[in-house]
């Protein structure tokens, strides 16, 4: 029984690569797609710290220059790919909680970082060759006046995307979908979709998107059209399932809570619970509470999810609907080791709150632990009539 040190909760391909922010440490790993190998990148000063706490979320290149947001949104970090060296930006931004990212988004446009908030109502653009913050937009006039229990069924913009020249932000919190158009540095504002419970996860495809609402609902809405129209039903809702996704034959649903994956295959026009898993695949029960596929990127062929708490790594082709499973071989121990001794620790232990020894004994507990409690999936513990379609 293998450890879980290749655990990761972001990803971003870059280069024919995926760069992923290890859950065990929080240090970044660079996954080549091809071999499954992965690689420990030796700049230490890009350390985001543990987990979801403090962990990396959003993964964004320019120039050969990878950044990642950190989940509280307090500090960008920066890694050369030329140079195997990083640093960090201090954002300054408002950390809400560390149960979810607090960011909803983020772009590279015009030599400009965009981060879109979660909980708050203001874009912090930060300048990537000034290396500052240039300035904060107010989205619109929108007022978010919680003050406490932030996650995903409160956040004011639970849901973005970026789609082309624009991001999209769903807010059910103020009856809203507001479109940020980037070459115009304007502000769109439509009517969240009637009947629509409170955005989980959202997709786009054929100029469409595919709301997953907290009743398990599937929602397709057209921005040019303004129409909607449930197009699935689950039949069970949030945390059972966190993550909607479109291809040409299907559209998928990825559990949060729940085990097993289902989709609704437009070609027989009925709703499958996927059972073509890998030898041995397996979650791990100690992260049955947070979703298992809460983040990932995608490219024109591909989506990429990240490895939350699975032995294997899921991609989906946007044009067969097919799944692929990729098995990451783990950067040897004794690596991982010699990295994290390099590591600067008077300053992360002042951010993480425990010494060198502490994080050396946490990941190799991560890395070797031979007692790890888990779920075998692959048989159909739902059945098809669990749920609608339309």
């Amino acid at each position: 029984m293998e450890g879980i040190s290749n655990l990761f909760v972001s990803c971003g391909k870059i280069y024919n690569k995926l760069y992923c922010n290890n859950i065990a440490d929080g240090t970044w790993i660079e996954l080549e797609l091809k071999t499954g190998v992965c690689k420990q990148l030796n700049a230490t000063n890009i350390y985001l710290g543990n987990g979801w706490n403090n962990g990396g979320d959003y993964f964004l290149e320019e120039d050969g220059i990878v950044y990642l947001v950190e989940n509280n949104m307090k500090r960008l970090a920066w890694y050369d790919t030329s140079l195997d060296e990083g640093g960090y930006y201090f954002l300054n931004g408002i950390n809400y909680t560390d149960v979810l990212p607090n960011a909803s988004c983020a772009v590279i446009y015009n030599h400009r970082l965009y981060i879109f908030p979660r909980f708050d109502t203001k874009i912090i653009v930060f300048n990537i060759q000034d290396k500052k913050i240039e300035k904060y937009i107010q989205i619109s006039n929108i007022v978010y006046n919680h003050k406490k229990n932030f996650n995903i069924e409160t956040a004011l913009f639970p849901c973005g995307m970026h789609i082309k020249n624009s991001v999209w932000l769903f807010s059910p919190y103020c009856d809203s979908i507001v479109q940020y158009n980037l070459i115009l540095n304007k502000m769109f504002i439509y009517k969240y979709p009637i009947d629509t419970g409170k955005c989980i996860d959202v997709s786009f495809f054929n100029d469409d998107f595919y709301i997953l609402d907290i009743g398990g609902n599937i929602i397709k809405w057209s921005p040019l059209t303004q129409k909607q129209n449930i197009v699935m039903k689950t039949g069970k809702p949030y945390p059972a399932f966190g993550r909607v996704v479109v291809t040409e034959k299907n559209i998928w649903v990825l559990p949060a809570e729940e085990n097993e994956i289902i989709f609704f295959d437009h070609l027989i026009s009925k709703l499958v619970v996927y059972d073509e898993y890998p030898l041995n695949f397996h979650y791990i029960l100690r992260f049955e509470h947070q979703s298992k596929y809460f983040r990932g990127c995608d490219d024109k062929e591909w989506y990429y999810f990240a490895m939350c708490a699975s032995n294997y790594m899921l991609t989906i082709n946007k044009y067969t609907g097919k799944a692929h499973w990729i098995k990451p071989i783990p950067v040897p121990w004794s690596e991982r080791r010699k990295f994290l001794e390099r590591l600067n620790y008077p300053e992360v232990s002042e951010l993480q709150g425990y010494t060198l020894n502490n994080l050396i004994n946490l990941t190799l507990e991560y890395t070797m632990q031979k007692n790890i409690k888990y779920i075998n999936v692959g048989n159909k513990i739902l059945n098809v009539t669990l749920g609608e379609c339309k």
